[in-house]
Order: C-alpha cells, then structure tokens, then sequence
C-alpha cells in the first residue's frame, strides 16, 4: 500500500524523528495483514524479508502493548509459515530454510517449536565443515549474506541460552571464516575481493556487528576504528549510493560507534531520510526498507525516542477521547434541542405588514407567542401571554436582506 506523505510540527530533532517513528508504526500498523499477521510482498520470499524486519523494527522499539499487538501475530506466522500449503512444492524448502526466518525467531527467543528446530538443523546441513560459508543456499542472497544472517542466529540463541546443540558446533567456525573474510579486506579494502570474501562497506558493516557480539573485534582497537572511517565515508554519500544501503552504515555508527562526529553523520542521515519522506521519495519502498529507518531512529536516540513515542501517543489518545466526548455531548445536545422543540407550538397572533420597498419585497411585524408542556419550578404549565413576542421579516431574495441589514447599520444611532 502507498506510504503517503510524512509531515511533522516538530521543532527539535527528537521531536520530528518522534513524528517520522510514529508515521512508520502507524504505516506498518496499516500494511499488515490482520488475518495472517504478516506484511505483504510481491513474492513470498519478500512477504517473509518484510515481516521479519518489521518484527525486528517493532521489538526494538519496545513499546509495550503498542508493539507487541503487531510482532505476536507476525512471530506465530513466522513459525507455522501457513504459506507453505500455497506455493509449488519445490519452493517450499527456499521458504523453510531461509535464512532471516531464523535470525528474526532467535532474536526474540522464540525457538523452542520442534518444526523451527528441524528447519535450522536444514539450514545448518549447508555449512562447508572446511571454510565456514554457508554453500548452495537455495534463494536469492549471496553465500556471504547467507552465513552472516546464520551467525547472527547462532549468536542470539548462544544469548539466549539456548540448548547448545543448536549453536554451540557451528559459531566458532562461523565466526572464524567471517573475521578471516573481514581480515582480508582491512588489508586491502580498495581492491576487489576474490570469491566468497566480503565486498563492499554494507557487508562490512554486518560483519564487523556480528564480530563484535562475538567478541572478536573492539570498536576501539585500529581494526575497529579503520571500519568506523568507511562507516562515515559511506554514509555521507548518499547522493551516489543507495539510501537503503547507507542506512546500515548508520545502524553500526550509532550502535557502537558514540563519539560526538559519528553521531553528526547519522543525525545528517536522519535527516536526509525525513526529507525524502516530506517529499515522498520513498513512496516505492518495500516495507522492509521503512523497517530499517525505524531501527535507525530506535539504536540513535535510544530511550529517549521510546518515552518521546510514548508520551506523544499518550497525548494524541487524550486529545482523541476529548473529541469523541465533545462529539458525543454534542449529538446529545441536538437530540435533546430536537425532542424539546417537539413539545413547543407556536401561537400566530396578529401580522402586520409594516411597509413594501423598491424591491418590491414586504416587511411584516408578527406577533406571535409559544404554548409549551414545559412547567416553572414549581411545576406550572409554562406559556407566555399572547402577542408577546414579535420578529421583524422581510420577504425578499438574501441579496435584498443583506443590503438592507447593511444600511440599517449605517443609520444613525438614534433612529435606529
């Protein structure tokens, strides 16, 4: 569904990234379907990458009910894949075994279902014992991208506690064939890197996260700082590389990287991101693309984008409950005015015409008074006398009434 365009009243930064958080919870809120819990896609294996990124996106945020209301429905889903009963039978293992499946259930410790299990153990049956790549994956990612989203699984189930068998034969061979792999391009990051090695920043961003959750690499050690320099220079150059891309560079800047200069080139990128939203540049995005925008503004601002969401949502709800009450007393207020005019008649005394004009239109004094069932404080029926009431009315078009109420209001005070 289309994205729309994004406005925000905020005067600081946190308060129009608040604006831009909200904006995207409520499209991913939107786009979901309900009955399946899952976000769509144009193929199932982007219905899978989109629900898992927008359940990632969710938990990160950690909003209480507001999140889990969405990522429940979405983590049965990822479970069961009731979409296997839909696809050729030959896609089903692509579906079974993919890789971000995985990643998304370990992360928020959902991997005690048998099917899951087995599913991984599949998965895990791709591993060269020799390199440490994943080999001959089916689907659409490089063997690289395909063991970094294994290790990253094996690392949430290793901080999970997860039964060792699950984890423990595979993440050190994992972990060795990425930090050999990120070795070789610290020592020549500008020349092409051979077969099965990392190649660009967005795959050396991935591993260096998954290295330094498994305390192979410190941010601060030359390693680590080399990786932050190509982290800043590739997040600057959004002109020339792809948003999607860059804002991975941002996530591993604003995760590990706080010095005052990182944080100025992910707060540039924030930006950068609001502003194709205002202009609804991004309005043929997948979804999973506006998921990583929302773990972008959830790793730089933390906390305080949590409570900012939260006290702002709390604000909207009073805000809306104060309308619906007004909406309410106000509905009330004409079904009342209706049924007391339904018991008040009125009495036509005398009329008089008091003078015709150049318009020919007549101008009629009519006297008049109002019969009620309606009775006083002390419960008397309520009448006024007869003729005692009067309206002034001119039959005529509106133009002839304005005019005249117009020069009736330039006449002098003391004949009016």
């Amino acid at each position: 569904m289309p994205i729309g365009r994004f406005t925000t009243s905020g005067l600081t930064e946190l308060e129009k990234d608040t604006d831009l958080a909200i904006f995207l919870v409520d499209y991913l809120d939107a786009s979901r379907e309900a009955a399946t819990g899952s976000w769509p896609g144009e193929r199932e294996t982007r219905r899978l990458q989109n629900t898992c990124h927008a359940i990632e996106a969710l938990h990160e945020l950690g909003l209480g009910l507001v999140s889990q209301r969405l990522v429940e429905p979405g983590l049965k889903w990822l479970t069961d894949l009731p979409i296997l009963r839909e696809v050729l039978r030959q896609d089903q293992r692509v579906l079974r075994i993919y890789p971000i499946r995985f990643k998304t259930l370990a992360m928020l410790n959902r991997f005690a279902d048998q099917r899951v299990q087995k599913d991984f153990a599949a998965l895990c049956g791709y591993v060269d014992k020799q390199s440490g790549w994943l080999s001959d994956v089916p689907g659409e990612f490089s063997r690289v991208m395909n063991t970094m989203v294994w290790v990253d699984t094996l690392l949430y189930l290793k901080r999970h506690a997860a039964p060792g068998p699950l984890w423990q034969p595979h993440l050190d061979l994992g972990l060795n064939a990425l930090e050999g792999a990120l070795s070789k391009w610290l020592a020549a990051p500008e020349s092409p890197a051979s077969n099965g090695d990392i190649k660009g920043v967005r795959e050396v961003s991935y591993a260096f996260e998954l290295l330094a959750r498994g305390e192979r690499i410190k941010p601060d050690s030359p390693n680590g700082q080399q990786i932050r320099s190509a982290l800043m220079a590739g997040s600057g150059s959004t002109r020339h590389n792809r948003l999607r891309t860059v804002l991975y560079h941002g996530l591993q800047l604003a995760t590990h990287f706080p010095d005052p200069a990182a944080r100025a080139a992910v707060s540039d990128l924030l930006a950068d991101a609001r502003a194709r939203y205002e202009s609804s540049s991004h309005s043929g995005q997948p979804d999973y693309f506006h998921a990583i925008v929302l773990r972008l503004l959830a790793a730089y601002h933390g906390d305080a984008l949590r409570a900012a969401i939260l006290e702002t949502l709390w604000l909207r709800h009073r805000q809306a409950a104060a309308r619906e009450q007004d909406g309410l007393e106000q509905k009330h207020r004409a079904a009342l005015t209706q049924l007391i005019h339904q018991h008040i008649a009125v009495n036509l005394g005398q009329v008089v015409r008091l003078s015709g004009t150049r318009t020919r239109a007549a101008v009629y004094r009519a006297h008049f008074s109002l019969r009620s069932d309606a009775t006083d404080k002390d419960g008397h029926p309520y009448s006024t006398l007869p003729d005692s009431l009067q309206l002034i009315v001119k039959q005529g078009s509106i133009e002839s009434l304005s005019r005249t109420i117009r020069r009736y209001g330039e006449l002098p005070d003391d004949l009016h």
